[in-house]
């Protein structure tokens, strides 16, 4: 009989957590969309919600039309109260 000592392998969730780990890291920071949003249209209100996407798209930013949209029309409404 051998007196080898079985070797304690590491659980694969493990390494995919480290995996993952090492991958939000480097990830880049998080940019706050809806704060990119208000700066654009702070700058020209008037701007069409479509090149509103397409700017913020060269930026690296993706947003859609959408989200865009439901930013403007909470501005819109905030404006109103004040």
């Amino acid at each position: 009989m051998s007196n080898k000592q079985p070797v304690a392998k590491q659980q694969p969730e493990v390494i995919k957590s480290q995996a993952a780990r090492k991958r939000r890291e480097a990830k880049q920071p998080e940019v706050n969309k809806f704060q990119a949003i208000r700066d654009m249209l702070e700058k020209n209100p008037p701007t069409p919600i479509q090149e509103i996407v397409a700017a913020l798209a060269q930026q690296g930013i993706q947003v859609s039309d959408t989200y865009v949209y439901m930013v403007h029309g909470k501005r819109r409404c905030s404006a109103a109260t004040l």
